[in-house]
C-alpha cells in the first residue's frame, strides 16, 4: 500500500537528511585531513631518524678523530 504524503511531510523528512548529508561530508573532510596530519607526522618522523643517523655517524668520526690525535701526543 502507497501512502501519499503532503509536501510539508516531505520537508520534515528531507530537512534532516541535508543535515546529515553535511554532516558526512564534514566527517570526510576531517578523515582527510587527519590521513594528511599523518603522512605529515610519517615524513617528520622519517627526517628525524635520517638526522639521528647523520649525528651518530658524526659523533663517531669525532671521537675516532679525538683518539687518534690522542694517540699522537
Amino acid at each position: 500500500m502507497t501512502k501519499i504524503i503532503t509536501a510539508a511531510e516531505m520537508a520534515e523528512h528531507y530537512e534532516p537528511l541535508i543535515d546529515l548529508y553535511g554532516a558526512l561530508r564534514k566527517i570526510e573532510a576531517q578523515a582527510a585531513e587527519i590521513e594528511q596530519l599523518r603522512r605529515d607526522h610519517a615524513a617528520m618522523v622519517k627526517e628525524a631518524n635520517i638526522a639521528k643517523a647523520r649525528l651518530k655517524g658524526v659523533q663517531k668520526q669525532w671521537y675516532a678523530d679525538r683518539a687518534a690525535l690522542g694517540d699522537e701526543k
